[in-house]
């Protein structure tokens, strides 16, 4: 239901239940009526509005301005008001992170991806408040806010923007044009001397053009200075020439601006230049809010001299804040703690500057900048800081600064935008900065590689496997060539290879390399460092991977032990070393010892992580699956399709995650006998593999024997035994005859061959998967049982004697594993073939 804003009984005035990140109120706003009026008509019937600047881009005509005096006159009429910075995506993000926290929704312990899509949905379904409005302020092409806008809901979407491609339609879009010369006027009488007549007035806007911000501050000059207007239209008209004859303004950027903010400027040199040199290196930043504490504490930055002496005394820093506040060349909010530039006066203030001056300022700023870096991208509590400093870091170019610790922000902030899930920003930021730093540092210095090993990372989060592959494998080969095997940054590199290699099929390199990087890290660091903890989690992950379930128990549990007893039962690592620990137990034949440690896990992760945080997901599919696997299927199928829609709505579709959910519950599904939803689900599971690993890849291979289980129980037979025959041949070449996976296929591939009459093939396939499970697994191993099930019953078919006996000892078998009344049991009894399904899930 579309609630209408004007039946809320609240006063002009009256601020609205949740009222975020708003500007303060330009005290001497003027004129702009017929705009207010049609703004508030359009927003009234629900129509999104849409203030693009109407000349070609030109700046100062007061967009923002028009904005914001609309959101101050119109608040009682909204339940929740909130002011979307939107110049770039991360501020955007940051912005909806904010207002999540500010509904009080879960935010997935803080993951950006999570808490915009829960900052979006609660305002398109209405709840808690169905008459909201947003401002994105500055936006860019409207492909830029894709992803960030409400879809549908019954709030209203305000965009300012300079960008032409918002003027959609006449009804979507309003033009904001200079002012009308009588508003023209009223502000200059406002802000000017009391002596300033009409006439004056009049003469001071022709030369201005009407243009808001140029107004505004000539107004502001003339109170300071009391210079009468004759000789103010000679110095401008001086001015003027001077900028028309030297430097030349870009298009979009009117000459009256540069006009009469020099004329400021030159007043600020004057009576007090250390704040002018502090504006010139705010100029280098991005028109965005500053926080002011970017000056505490930059005693021993490297800056002018002038400067250095304001950054040394909190007393003259004050000075110079309230002096370039005094002339209206910032915007003061003094509730942030922060003060913003204008992209004009920015431009003034860079125009006269010859190229080592420019040096200097903008190193200056690089300097204040890496100051301010909190140093651990990866924590959750420092995000917000990162978000807040990555406009500056792009604006000011700092990737091409000298200094080690600027380098190290960047370097930080790709870091921080792949935690923080701004994939997209963050691979922009990555190729922008590898490539300049191979070009201009080379491809072998310290900081290229460690910008590299970050870019591969968020590589890997986006799926692009190979590319991450050959970036860390470059990395890799020149830290070995350069620092030699031993160099912690190598072994730290060669770590983080083990996911690529695995990630491109390489289980068995990825072994071997994990295996020789943790034994170095115990001759190099000893066994009680956590650096060799960490090596020696990361090579059970190969074990696991490969097959060696048993080894992969020993090492994951004496890890378990330390990281316990050094960083505490509760703690992310332990717990992740715990939950690896019980997938070893799964995968042993060890169920009910694997889910009785899985349910004291899933308590701990959901008293300590958010409900959708990625390691209760990959908790809720373990416990899953064991559920299954123990004969409770109900309970399974309640799990996997919580986690599976958690995932949906915290990855999307498409992520790796989600894939490893849907592969989990489709087998849910399979086992309460919804064969339909199974197999369709199964399917998209096959495609999504095939689309992230390629045909070669074991996972791929192992989402197609889990479906052709559910093609053949539903009477495709054929499809299967085709689907299963290409499967194992994958499963051989990549995890060799061995590995379980290709058992399980074996095992299902004998089956689809005795379900198309292929009886002698199936009898000697199983009689060769029997002797295999004997050689490599206990007795009691639920594939030996499979396995030994399935070749009774060939023989069976075959008309054999004795083989009444051998099931009978068979079902023994399973009522011991599993008990009596466990389905696979029962199925046993009723001489119903085995299938086996293949546990999927991040490599």
């Amino acid at each position: 239901m579309v609630t209408d804003p004007t039946l809320f009984r609240r006063r002009p005035g009256d601020p609205p239940p949740v009222w975020g990140q708003v500007p303060p109120r330009n005290p001497n706003f003027v004129g702009r009526t017929e705009l207010l009026r049609a703004l508030d008509e359009r927003l009234g019937r629900g129509t999104t509005a849409v203030l693009p600047h109407s000349l070609q881009g030109m700046g100062g005509v007061g967009k923002t301005q028009l904005a914001l005096e609309y959101v101050y006159r119109s608040r009682h009429k909204y339940e929740l008001v909130w002011w979307v910075p939107a110049d770039t995506t991360a501020q955007i993000q940051q912005s909806l992170i904010d207002l999540a926290a500010r509904l009080g929704l879960d935010t997935g312990g803080g993951e950006a991806a999570v808490a915009v899509r829960a900052a979006l949905e609660a305002l398109r379904s209405g709840r808690p408040y169905s008459n909201w409005l947003l401002v994105y302020d500055n936006a860019g092409e409207p492909a830029d806010l894709r992803g960030f806008l409400p879809v549908d809901g019954s709030g209203r979407v305000l965009v300012t923007s300079r960008e032409s491609a918002w003027r959609t339609s006449p009804d979507s879009a309003l033009e904001v044009n200079v002012f009308e010369r009588a508003e023209s006027i009223e502000l200059l009488r406002r802000r000017g001397p009391a002596s300033l007549t009409d006439d004056e007035a009049d003469q001071i806007a022709e030369k201005l053009g009407d243009l808001p911000l140029a107004i505004e501050q000539t107004a502001v000059w003339l109170y300071e200075t009391l210079m009468p207007v004759p000789e103010w239209l000679g110095v401008f008209e001086q001015k003027a020439t001077e900028l028309l004859s030297s430097v030349r303004p870009s298009a979009d950027y009117p000459h009256s601006v540069a006009a009469t903010m020099n004329m400021s400027l030159d007043r600020l040199r004057d009576t007090n230049p250390a704040a002018l040199q502090l504006l010139r290196v705010c100029a280098f930043l991005a028109p965005k809010p500053i926080p002011r504490r970017l000056f505490y504490g930059a005693r021993n930055i490297e800056a002018p001299q002038e400067l250095t002496e304001v950054l040394a005394d909190p007393i003259k820093l004050g000075r110079a804040l309230r002096a370039i506040d005094k002339y209206a060349l910032v915007r003061m909010d003094h509730r942030t703690e922060s003060f913003q530039l204008h992209r004009l006066v920015q431009q003034t203030l860079k125009l006269p500057l010859g190229p080592d001056e420019r040096d200097t300022l903008e190193h200056c700023a690089h300097m204040l900048l890496a100051n301010l870096d909190p140093g651990d991208p990866a924590a959750a509590q420092e995000w917000p800081r990162y978000a807040e400093l990555l406009p500056h870091v792009r604006a000011s170019d700092m990737v091409n600064c000298y200094d080690d610790w600027a380098r190290q922000l960047v370097t930080n902030e790709i870091a921080f935008l792949t935690h923080w899930g701004g994939y997209e920003e963050g691979l922009e930021l990555a190729e922008y900065t590898v490539s300049y730093w191979r070009e201009h540092l080379g491809p072998d210095h310290s900081q290229t590689l460690r910008a590299m090993l970050a870019y591969a990372h968020i590589l890997r989060q986006l799926g692009r496997f190979r590319d991450a592959y050959d970036q860390c494998s470059e990395v890799l080969d020149i830290l070995t060539a350069t620092r030699g095997p031993d160099d912690e940054e190598t072994l730290d590199a060669r770590s983080r290879f083990t996911w690529d290699l695995r990630n491109i099929g390489e289980l068995q390199r990825a072994l071997e390399v994990g295996r020789e990087v943790y034994e170095k890290y115990q001759r190099l660091f000893g066994p009680d460092d956590l650096l060799t903890i960490g090596a020696a989690h990361l090579h059970a992950v190969g074990l696991r991977h490969t097959g060696y379930f048993l080894r992969a128990l020993e090492i994951d549990s004496e890890v378990y032990r330390r990281r316990s007893e050094m960083l505490g039962s509760e703690h992310p690592f332990t717990l992740g070393s715990r939950h690896a620990r019980a997938i070893d137990l799964m995968e042993a034949g060890r169920y009910r010892d694997a889910m009785a440690e899985m349910e004291e896990i899933d308590h701990l992760i959901a008293r300590t992580a958010a409900e959708n945080s990625p390691g209760r997901l990959a908790a809720l599919r373990t416990l899953a699956t064991l559920r299954r696997r123990n004969g409770m299927p109900q309970e399974a199928l309640r799990l996997s399709e919580a986690a599976w829609r958690m995932s949906l709505d915290r990855n999307g579709p498409e992520a790796h995650d989600t894939v490893c959910s849907a592969a989990c519950h489709a087998l849910s599904l399979r086992a309460v006998d919804d064969m339909e939803a199974a197999v369709k689900l199964a399917e998209e599971v096959g495609q999504s593999y095939l689309a992230i690993f390629g045909p070669d890849h074991s996972h791929t291979a192992s989402a197609s024997v889990n479906l052709a289980v559910a093609l053949r129980m539903t009477g495709r037979s054929a499809e299967a035994l085709t689907m299963d025959e290409a499967a194992f041949e994958v499963l051989v070449d990549r995890l060799g005859h061995d590995h379980p996976s290709t058992i399980a296929c074996a095992v299902n591939l004998a089956s689809d061959e005795f379900a198309t009459g292929q009886v002698d093939a199936a009898l000697e396939r199983d009689a060769a998967t029997v002797e295999r499970c004997r050689s490599i697994f206990r007795p009691a191993h639920p594939l030996t049982l499979a396995a030994r099930r399935n070749l009774v019953l060939d023989r069976r078919a075959k008309g054999e004697k004795g083989t009444e006996a051998e099931l009978a000892d068979v079902v023994r078998g399973y009522a011991e594993v599993f008990g009596p009344e466990h389905p696979a049991t029962i199925s046993a009894e009723r001489g119903t073939r085995a299938n086996c399904d293949i546990f999927l899930t991040a490599l």
